[in-house]
């Protein structure tokens, strides 16, 4: 999810007690540790924690940054005694963060998919301002058993299970799908 490194900068700091070692060691890892850092999946089960001193010169200027990123954006703050901590507009971004990833986009969906007689094309035409939803539908749709023809066109012969209609639905995404069923020959007998 993006703003999930956000987000869990924002819980540590304001977790500050034991949140800057945690904080350090997710955030200047590569980005795919960090992330599996943040969700707390870490390959050993817990992480081993770093002090600012255990830190070369890189990974100090890459935290110096992130923290200069954050404050530029007004989301943390140092107090009277230098220690940061999380401001009102912080503490309303981690809300925000916090319900999006609660309604987040799931592409793990276990949707039973059956094969079907006909073939189908689904085609999208998904705005760029709902590129999340666009993201999850091309997801989902792979998972589903789908083959990619164009980055909108799909096709397959897959029986469209009710709950990935639903979540269409439910996402505001069917005016933007056309599904098509194929029900005679024609030069697809090339593609089976």
């Amino acid at each position: 999810m993006k703003g999930l490194i956000t987000l869990k900068i924002l819980e540590a700091i304001e977790a500050t007690a034991r949140g800057m070692g945690d904080f350090m060691n997710i955030f200047l890892t590569d980005y795919h540790t960090s992330y599996r850092l943040a969700r707390g999946l870490s390959r050993r089960g817990t992480a081993r924690r770093r002090d600012y001193d255990d830190l070369d010169e890189e990974e100090k200027h890459r935290f110096s940054d992130l923290l200069a990123k954050l404050k530029k954006d007004g989301l943390i703050a140092k107090n009277n005694t230098g220690s940061w901590h999380i401001t009102k507009k912080g503490r309303m971004k981690k809300k925000q963060l916090l319900l999006r990833q609660k309604r987040g986009l799931s592409t793990l969906v276990p949707y039973s998919a059956q094969e079907s007689p006909e073939w189908k094309i689904v085609i999208f035409d998904v705005p760029e301002t709902e590129r999340r939803k666009r993201v999850w539908l091309r997801l989902t749709l792979k998972r589903l058993g789908f083959k990619k023809l164009q980055k909108s066109v799909f096709i397959g012969k897959v029986g469209l299970p009710e709950g990935f209609l639903n979540d269409l639905r439910r996402l505001q995404l069917i005016t933007c799908v056309e599904i098509f069923a194929i029900t005679k020959a024609g030069s697809l007998r090339q593609i089976t």
